[in-house]
């Protein structure tokens, strides 16, 4: 999505949800009552709250067992939630967690140009709970256009306006305050989180 494609009204609606979420943000980042990790739990659950309205009417066709947009799309996340993701997975499931990092060390290694989302595992996501914002977002009415890589899928723009303009704005918040959020490909991203979590994985302690 990008704004360009947006009414002026839209773009105008949309960058100051923006600026909101930011302003909002950064006074707590500066008042020291949240930490980045909190900002990236609070996301999610924010991202979750919203994907569970109704906007339309219509039925979401996303389903598990559906991983077309594990296959084809970007996925990019930024420091913070990657080691929000990797300490709450050590902290809650740390097996899981051991798993998640063998397998994203075995994909890097791979480097596979086009390969599928490290962490798709029997056409599903292997860290659903822990999954990334970008993901929690992500939705589609028409399975069938996924499946064809088209390049309009059908999803309720309010919704992806509201979710990226938290995420956007959570983003700049911890930009202004000297924690640079540069985006990493997912794998990448966490793969550098579970080096900081568990320097060796294998010895570490529960």
């Amino acid at each position: 999505m990008t704004v360009d494609a947006l009414s002026g009204q839209e773009q105008q609606s949309f960058l100051q949800a923006i600026t909101l979420v930011r302003d909002t943000q950064g006074r707590r980042l500066a008042a020291a009552s949240v930490t980045p990790q909190q900002l990236m739990q609070q996301l999610h659950q924010s991202i979750d709250q919203i994907s569970q309205q109704e906007f339309d009417g219509r039925q979401v066709a996303c389903a598990a067992g559906c991983s077309h947009c594990c296959r084809r799309q970007r996925v990019e996340i930024t420091r913070a939630e990657a080691d929000f993701i990797a300490a709450q997975m050590k902290l809650h499931e740390p097996d899981l967690a051991r798993q998640t990092y063998a397998r994203l060390q075995q994909a890097a290694a791979e480097a596979k140009k086009g390969a599928a989302c490290p962490l798709l595992h029997e056409e599903k996501c292997s860290i659903y709970a822990w999954r990334p914002a970008v993901c929690r977002k992500a939705h589609s009415y028409d399975a069938s256009a996924c499946a064809t890589a088209s390049e309009t899928l059908p999803q309720n723009l309010e919704r992806l306006l509201r979710s990226e303009a938290l995420m956007t704005g959570t983003r700049l918040a911890l930009d202004d305050h000297g924690l640079p959020q540069t985006p990493l490909l997912l794998g990448e991203g966490l793969l550098m989180a579970f080096r900081d979590v568990w320097p060796i994985p294998d010895q570490a302690e529960d």
